[in-house]
């Protein structure tokens, strides 16, 4: 047998460094001005019947690119600018997928729905699949039945 007692203990391994600690960044904040002009801006489209739920989105859209360093006008036209390219994005992939589309295109018409060439298959209704049976010609349902039942 060999003898460990002879061999050199191991060496300690050094505490692992700290990682330098990253500097926080700063949030920005809204000026006065900013505050009053989105809150203005804000009730005039609850007045024209903007739902709740619109509202609070656009808010936080008009704020992101406030913050950025825009103007009212200019982060409200953004934003119309990009909710009418989603639209229109939403639009050609339900045309794609040969959905009616609520928003046509600006551009051109939607083309005619192509018929999916790999449907998926389906089970008919009531249809069982044959449980798997073992050597003895019982399946695990049954074993686990006969074990429950000598319990």
């Amino acid at each position: 047998m060999s003898d460990y007692s002879d061999s050199p203990a191991p060496a300690p391994e050094p505490a692992p460094e700290p990682a330098p600690e990253k500097p926080k960044k700063e949030k920005k904040k809204m000026t006065e001005k900013q505050k009053e002009d989105l809150s203005k801006h804000m009730e005039k489209l609850k007045k024209e019947g903007m739902s709740a739920k619109e509202l609070s989105s656009h808010r936080m859209k008009m704020m992101t690119r406030m913050l950025n360093g825009m103007s009212i006008t200019q982060a409200h036209n953004d934003v119309k600018k990009s909710k009418g390219q989603a639209q229109e994005k939403k639009a050609a992939s339900n045309a794609k997928r040969g959905k009616a589309s609520t928003v046509a295109p600006k551009s051109e018409p939607a083309p005619p729905p192509q018929p999916n060439r790999n449907p998926p298959a389906k089970r008919k209704a009531g249809k069982k699949i044959p449980a798997k049976k073992n050597a003895d010609g019982k399946t695990k349902g049954d074993l686990a039945r006969e074990a429950k039942a000598k319990k």
